[in-house]
């Protein structure tokens, strides 16, 4: 869910998106098909990440699909206000699958190349994170200190890691990602190379998954 200009938006995993300007009355927009499982924006432009990257700079009415991928999903979008940069992870089952894209504008995409499927991305000027986020799809989490031109593996977590998601908190310039690979806890980093364990994972027999919703 987020707000853009006038309107608010409301991504579904599988029947498309919907969009308000008073949070009662809805209407479905043009994505259709998988939904929209993110979205990120700047001052001009509003991203979503579905069976492909759309991009509107006005109203729900006018998004535009742009030309990247090779017919595969995005799972996430992210904006760093910092560097004014936003980052896409591009998930298909073929080669295509290990790529994060990168754009100054959200409209033009480049792709920046990384070790094993990724399904999450973030950024806060400084550093860039990619996680996988499935767990039958693990992999090394990596980092990027370049702005996604070069990767190096995180230290302290498994090589075979999957999270939900990655935020960070500016308030106390803190990493926080969910490790659903790993009994469902909660991992932080300071700077996100050197990570460590929040809490003791849930016990075995918990059959959710962690997620994180905030960090206000």
């Amino acid at each position: 869910i987020c707000r853009f200009k006038d309107y608010i938006y409301v991504g579904t995993y599988c029947d498309g998106e919907y969009y308000s300007t008073d949070g009662k009355t809805w209407t479905k927009s043009k994505i259709t098909g998988l939904g929209v499982l993110a979205y990120a924006s700047n001052d001009t432009t509003l991203v979503a990440a579905s069976d492909g990257l759309y991009y509107t700079t006005s109203s729900p009415e006018s998004w535009v699909k742009c030309s990247v991928g090779n017919g595969g999903n995005f799972h996430s979008v992210t904006y760093d206000k910092t560097n004014n940069k936003f980052y896409a992870v591009y998930y298909a089952s073929n080669d295509d699958a290990n790529l994060v894209y990168m754009s100054s504008d959200g409209i033009n995409w480049s792709a920046v190349a990384t070790s094993g499927v990724k399904g999450v991305v973030a950024s806060n000027g400084k550093i860039t994170l990619a996680f996988s986020n499935d767990e039958n799809y693990t992999g090394p989490a990596e980092y990027s200190i370049d702005g996604g031109q070069t990767w190096s593996k995180v230290r302290g977590l498994s090589d075979e890691v999957s999270s939900n998601y990655v935020i960070y908190n500016e308030e106390n310039e803190t990493w926080y990602a969910s490790y659903i690979n790993n009994f469902n806890s909660v991992v932080y980093s300071k700077n996100g190379i050197d990570w460590q364990q929040l809490f003791e994972p849930t016990p075995t027999s918990f059959t959710g998954k962690t997620k994180l919703i905030s960090t206000h």
